[in-house]
This record gives C-alpha cells, sequence and structure tokens, in this order.
C-alpha cells in the first residue's frame, strides 16, 4: 500500500512539472511569436547594431510613408495633418528606442550610430527623389509645411538623445529628455 501512494505522489510531482514547464514554454512561444508577428524583437534585448538597424529602418520607412503622401501633391491644408500625425508616430517610436540607446556604454552607442547611418543609406535613391522634389513643391505653396516635411531628414535625432538636446532643447525638453 505504502509503495502504490510513493508512486502517486511521485507520478503526480512529476505531472506538476511538466505542466508547469509547459506553461513556460507556452508562455514563452507565445511572447515569441509576438515579437515575430510583428517583426521585431523586444528593443530592449536588441544589440547595438540591431537597434541601430531598427532606427534606421524607422527612418527610410517614415521618408517612404511623406513621400506616399505627398505623390498626387495634395493641398497644403489637406496633406499637414496627415504629414503632423506621421511625425508624431515615428517620433513616439524613435524615443522609445532612443531610451534603450541611452541605457548603453559610449562604445555600444557608437555602435548603434554606426548601425543607424548604414541603414539610413538603404532609402531606395526614387524614393529619396521623390521626397525632395515634394518637399521643394510645398516651398513655394506653404513654407511650414515645407519645414515640417524636410524635418524627416533629421528625424533620427529623436533616437540620439545628446544630439536631440543640442539641436532642439525644446523638444527635448517637451519629450521629458533632459
Amino acid at each position: 500500500m505504502r509503495r502504490k501512494a510513493w508512486i502517486w505522489a511521485l507520478a503526480l510531482v512529476i505531472v506538476a512539472t511538466l505542466a508547469a514547464c509547459g506553461a513556460d514554454q507556452d508562455a514563452a512561444a507565445t511572447n515569441e511569436g509576438a515579437e515575430a508577428a510583428s517583426g521585431q524583437k523586444a528593443a530592449a534585448d536588441m544589440t547595438p547594431d540591431e537597434l541601430g538597424k531598427a532606427i534606421g529602418e524607422v527612418y527610410v520607412d517614415s521618408l517612404t510613408q511623406v513621400t506616399d503622401l505627398m505623390k498626387d501633391r495634395p493641398e497644403p491644408a489637406e496633406l499637414q495633418p496627415k504629414v503632423e500625425a506621421l511625425k508624431a508616430s515615428t517620433i513616439e517610436k524613435l524615443v522609445t528606442l532612443g531610451r534603450v540607446k541611452e541605457t548603453m556604454t559610449s562604445a555600444e552607442r557608437a555602435g548603434v550610430d554606426g548601425a543607424t547611418s548604414i541603414a539610413m543609406n538603404k532609402v531606395p535613391s526614387a524614393v529619396f527623389t521623390a521626397y525632395a522634389e515634394g518637399q521643394s513643391y510645398y516651398v513655394s505653396k506653404d513654407r511650414d509645411l515645407a519645414n515640417e516635411i524636410a524635418s524627416f531628414n533629421i528625424i533620427t535625432q529623436y533616437a540620439s538623445f545628446d544630439l536631440l538636446k543640442k539641436q532642439a532643447p525644446d523638444e527635448a525638453k517637451r519629450l521629458g529628455i533632459e
């Protein structure tokens, strides 16, 4: 009788252990699946190279999107709110990545900057040409809008807090970067 009780207790411990391990694996698989589905690794887990590439990808994506917004040359009043919304969402992404960069050593930050530069150079020339032409088109129509469009070319400063504090101290302050 004692032997059966011991076997049942051991079986119960084994089943409980396997269930707990399975739950951990399911949770890990869910997290990995969510990251894979979004196509991104959690920023806090990125290497300097990965972080720099992510910053560069945000830049290329935002330049592509602002160019697409200008494609049919909508009236400034129609385009302005769309450009502002795109800029706000881009800034949010870059500040999030910049906060991770701030936790790194100076050597790691230099690695981020190098990888960012390389990734930024991946803007297709047709996109950059269309971007420049669109920005130029709006200079005579609405200088403020043209300046807002032009700001996308230097938008990665939002992921480089030292640079942002020097170049746009009011923006840094607005974002709580001091």
